[in-house]
């Protein structure tokens, strides 16, 4: 990647997240997103040519950007919190759960591992190419906790008391955040248990979820973005934010599906066991993604 092409990467990240936030008032979360990953990315990542933050930053954003919703709609509230406050407030408090939890994950993960995680090896040396990534990550951020933060502003807004009230979508989003923040938690902790076992060195797993999906902690955060559009989105003021609140899941789902998450490690996985007929085999009859019974072995 060139020097131009780092400085586009930047430049279009930041004009797309100004793109829809400008519109919508909520400017105040790009100067969130991207004034702290820029910093952490200026002031440690790119002068000690270190990743070890990267992850840890990407789930703080998640969790400050939870915060300040929560904090804006308590504090514009008055004594007795309507409906729209407590559901703005409860989305909050579940994108700030899951930052803390993967944050801790993550971090856990790359201190094991010395800091060094091999997606950066040759990113790391060129200040301009790891400063996009950064820009990246706060696009991402943004455009994921698009429901949550268009939800806040519309709980600020909302008097009608009908526009206030819990709702059948309110609950089957909530069923589905769950569904999903579980089976997220449980892949990651399987995994985790398997790769701390020795004898599994050079391994790969096919036990617990693992055995129905190649790749069941992406389903299981796909499914907690999809429970938090359905939960927020049909409170949004216009067909707009609607549509711009729907923008999450689908983003997610691209960027896990076809950008940063299943391609690289499914390339990653052939390069290790392409010759494995064991690993060829559970490839064949297990799902990528959506968890489901192994095909039967032709």
């Amino acid at each position: 990647m060139g020097v131009l092409k780092s400085v586009a990467v930047s430049g279009v990240s930041l004009a797309l997240a100004l793109a829809l936030t400008v519109p919508t008032g909520l400017t105040r979360y790009v100067l969130v997103t991207f004034g702290i990953n820029w910093l952490v990315a200026l002031v440690h990542a790119i002068p000690n040519q270190s990743e070890r933050y990267f992850d840890l930053t990407g789930s703080s954003t998640f969790v400050t950007v939870a915060g300040v919703t929560a904090a804006t709609t308590l504090s514009s509230a008055s004594s007795q919190l309507s409906s729209s406050a407590y559901r703005s407030v409860l989305a909050s408090a579940m994108v700030a759960l899951w930052g803390l939890r993967l944050g801790w994950f993550l971090f856990s993960r790359i201190n094991a591992d010395n800091g060094i995680d091999s997606r950066f090896t040759e990113l790391r040396s060129d200040p301009l190419r790891f400063l996009s990534l950064w820009s990246v990550q706060s696009l991402w951020v943004l455009i994921t906790t698009l429901p949550l933060v268009l939800l806040h502003g519309a709980s600020l807004a909302t008097s009608s008391p009908a526009a206030a009230e819990w709702t059948l979508t309110d609950f089957v989003g909530l069923a589905l955040w769950v569904f999903g923040f579980i089976i997220e938690i449980t892949a990651d902790a399987q995994k985790r248990e398997f790769r701390r076992d020795k004898s599994n060195h050079d391994k790969f797993i096919a036990t617990g979820l693992w055995r129905f999906s190649r790749h069941p902690n992406y389903f299981g955060e796909i499914m907690l973005w999809v429970g938090m559009a359905v939960l927020c989105v049909p409170h949004l003021a216009t067909f707009a934010h609607k549509l711009l609140g729907c923008l999450s899941p689908l983003f997610v789902t691209f960027l896990l599906t076809r950008v940063s998450g299943i391609p690289l490690l499914e390339q990653s996985a052939d390069d290790k066991w392409a010759t494995h007929p064991a690993y060829q085999t559970y490839k064949a009859t297990t799902n990528v993604l959506i968890p489901w019974f192994p095909k039967a072995a032709k």
